[in-house]
């Protein structure tokens, strides 16, 4: 088909106008009508960060209203549209309050009201035909400007997801296939669906920045959006693995305790492995943090500058590092060098981290291989636990973690291959 046209000069200015003149480009790229970049990014920016300011907006159900009650006048009866006037008249007096509502339940039921006091049917059905457009608003805005949101919203999600699912049975020559054969009496929407999948990359990004953008603003419509979301989760090509992520991302974070109750319970876990006077240490209740099913990487900054942070570590750090030099005489007591030589050597323990920081980020970026077949030196040094360490343990866990991601993918290709 042929390009809209948007820059038109003689367009009303009005919200309800340029809302749906947003729509118009969302839903246009996602049939595959895109700019080439570098001009598409940023528009999608734009209009994307518009269109969802122009949902909160409380004036767009009103102007919608006068619009439909403009083209409807003379046509619905006078006593239904002096009413309807009415209570669009209130909702413009206290649209700025924060407890205005739309009132679209009361709208609906003035026309519930007129069309029961209507005794023959014809009549009903030519109230009912004349009030169309008004019953499709009071639907629209049924759950609120909120409700009118996760709608818009949600069939935007939709329209990607009923195309790029149609993509997912095996190579693309056999999902054309398929495609052609569900619908051979109508060839266009097989033209249509393989036009905007396409453009998939581009679509990727729109649908990630609404994805971003509810996350941001509206955190409360990602967890309303939960199936819509699981459906995009569903979609395991490379090419929809962006989407793909983002939605699993947004639904893991969504279904967290709150952040001052994860707060609360990290606080309590440190405050029970580090009694107030450093005398004793256990390291194992903080295995309780390592294996938190939610998220801890967002809190544990908060802890580096903790009320009793420097009395704790000053006398916990001293507490156990005579403990340790004690024990290591113990061990070595025919050989006080040895004891004098290992002190030495950890004095020294900062810079011998960036050294082994440095050896492990090399090894990685070079010869990937190799770390997975030093897995059990690496595995010992994430037995570190003392906070000078944590520098190498983490990025020693770090490069654990991603072996065993790609031995668990090479795992699953194989088995794919298999079939």
């Amino acid at each position: 088909g042929q390009f809209p046209i948007e820059d038109n000069q003689n367009l009303s200015e009005k919200l309800n106008h340029a809302h749906n003149k947003y729509r118009a480009v969302l839903e246009n790229t996602l049939q595959g009508y895109c700019l080439p970049e570098p001009y598409n990014t940023p528009r999608l920016r734009e209009v994307v960060e518009k269109f969802m300011q122009s949902l909160r907006d409380p004036s767009l159900p009103l102007l919608e209203l006068q619009e439909v009650l403009s083209s409807t006048s003379g046509r619905i009866p006078i006593a239904v549209e002096k009413k309807v006037r009415k209570l669009m008249a209130l909702y413009e007096r206290n649209i700025t309050s924060v407890l205005a509502q739309f009132p679209s339940q009361q709208i609906a039921s003035v026309i519930d009201h007129h069309a029961a006091s209507l005794a023959k049917r014809a009549d009903r059905d030519v109230f009912f035909m004349s009030t169309q457009a008004l019953v499709v608003l009071v639907q629209r805005y049924r759950n609120g400007i909120r409700g009118r949101m996760k709608a818009a919203v949600h069939d935007l999600l939709k329209q990607y997801y009923q195309v790029e699912s149609n993509f997912q049975l095996g190579s693309y020559d056999k999902c054309v296939v398929a495609l052609r054969d569900r619908h051979k009496d109508d060839m266009q929407a097989v033209s249509n669906i393989i036009f905007s999948h396409n453009q998939v990359a581009k679509k990727n990004l729109l649908v990630t920045l609404l994805i971003d953008h509810l996350w941001s603003n509206e955190p409360g419509l990602t967890d309303e959006l939960a199936t819509t979301l699981n459906e995009l989760t569903s979609l395991h090509r490379a090419e929809h693995s962006r989407v793909a992520l983002r939605a699993r991302q947004v639904l893991i974070a969504a279904h967290q305790p709150a952040y001052e109750l994860r707060h609360n319970q990290m606080e309590s876990i440190f405050l029970s492995a580090v009694d107030m006077y450093g005398h004793d240490f256990h390291p194992e209740n903080l295995q309780k943090l390592i294996l938190s099913e939610t998220s801890i990487f967002d809190i544990l900054h908060d802890f580096f500058y903790h009320t009793n942070a420097a009395d704790l570590k000053q006398t916990e750090e001293q507490c156990s590092y005579d403990k340790c030099v004690v024990a290591l005489r113990d061990r070595h007591k025919d050989d006080m060098q040895a004891v004098s030589n290992i002190i030495f050597s950890h004095n020294q323990v900062a810079k011998k981290n960036l050294l082994v920081t440095l050896l492990i980020d090399h090894l990685w970026s070079n010869e990937p291989g190799l770390t997975d077949e030093l897995a059990t030196t690496l595995n010992e040094l994430t037995s570190l636990h003392r906070a000078e360490h944590s520098r190498v343990a983490l990025r020693a866990r770090q490069d654990t973690s991603l072996i065993m991601t790609e031995t668990n993918f090479k795992v699953f290709q194989s088995k794919n291959s298999g079939l």
